[in-house]
């Protein structure tokens, strides 16, 4: 997946996006660890579709 990919799903997507801080894997819901490396450490960002 190139960066434009990820840039691209990220601003045409409606809802929050998940990702792990710790290795950077998306997520496709909410989870309290990360199914590739196990880290606790999940962000959550969500973007205004306004603007």
């Amino acid at each position: 997946m190139t960066l434009k990919d990820v840039l691209t799903g990220l601003l045409t997507d409606d809802g929050p996006h998940y990702e792990c801080r710790n290795c950077g894997t998306t997520l496709e819901d909410a989870e309290d660890n990360c199914p590739n490396c196990d880290s606790s450490e999940i962000a959550t960002y969500e973007f205004d579709s306004d603007s």
